[in-house]
């Protein structure tokens, strides 16, 4: 696990960044990470930040955050009641998540997935979306809706549930 204060930083995807070395077990991930990523970057269709632990420059694990919309007839009319009464709201979507093979049981996917939130909350205050199935935090397959919201159970105390 990540100790509070850690060596770790999670910064916006660079040129300077070794991304070859990178593996987290799934092929589209990590071609994704070698070969789009910057572009979508340059292109700003999404935002890839990675995990380094300095001064080494190798990603470790990254996550992506675009800008995207939901449809607020698809939400559960218990939050919907809450939320302005327009037709599509505005959130950040948490596109990838991926940790290099290396950092198994480490609980950077935890950390990475708790600086999204953070990142997306703090520069434009929107919620996060996860789409399911995605990649799991540790690279073995697909992360089931229970171990993402069980992680930010924990880390921000708050109770979860799926609809």
């Amino acid at each position: 696990m990540l100790p509070p204060v850690t060596p770790y930083r999670v910064e916006p995807l660079g040129k300077s960044h070794d991304r070859e070395g990178f593996s987290c077990g799934s092929p589209p991930l990590d071609r994704y990470l070698r070969q789009q990523a910057r572009q979508d970057a340059e292109k700003r269709v999404a935002a890839p930040f990675v995990l380094i632990e300095p001064p080494a420059s190798q990603v470790l694990g990254y996550y992506t955050l675009s800008a995207s919309v939901v449809d607020a007839s698809e939400l559960p009319n218990t939050l919907a009641r809450k939320l302005p009464r327009y037709p599509q709201l505005p959130v950040t979507l948490l596109g990838r998540l991926a940790l290099d093979q290396g950092m198994k049981g480490r609980g950077a996917g935890e950390f990475l997935l708790m600086n999204a939130l953070r990142r997306s909350l703090a520069r434009e205050g929107l919620p996060i979306l996860m789409p399911f199935p995605g990649p799991a935090l540790d690279g073995t397959g697909p992360a089931p809706e229970a171990e993402l919201l069980e992680i930010l159970r924990r880390s921000i105390g708050y109770r979860l549930r799926l609809r």
